[in-house]
């Protein structure tokens, strides 16, 4: 075996082994980008399901706060009818709504 022939081996084994390398290093940084946009997929999606079920809660409790405001004007309204017409009998009216003219009860 000739010194050229040896030097042309050693490159062409060089250079085979720098390709596979090379397709190596393709391959994982394929692999890190295909897994670094799985996780941001992950992440935005556990994040709109979290604000989803923010807004949700905030919605609920807000509407429940309206209901209960609602229901403490309603008390203190039938409570200062009481105190205006105390001494009078409260006089309630079970009959249709077009023809009550009294407060209803």
């Amino acid at each position: 075996m000739s010194l050229e022939s040896l030097v042309e081996e050693i490159r062409q084994h060089a250079e085979a082994e720098l390709t596979a390398t090379l397709d190596q290093q393709k391959a994982e940084g394929a692999r890190v980008i295909a897994d670094r946009d799985r996780k941001i997929a992950e992440i935005r999606t556990t994040s709109q399901r979290a604000t989803e079920a923010d807004v949700t809660r905030e919605r609920a409790q807000r509407i429940a706060a309206a209901k209960l405001q609602s229901r403490k004007l309603l008390y203190e309204a039938r409570e200062h009818r009481l105190e205006d017409g105390f001494g009078r009998p409260a006089r309630c009216s079970r009959t249709s709504r077009a023809r009550q003219r009294t407060p209803p009860c």
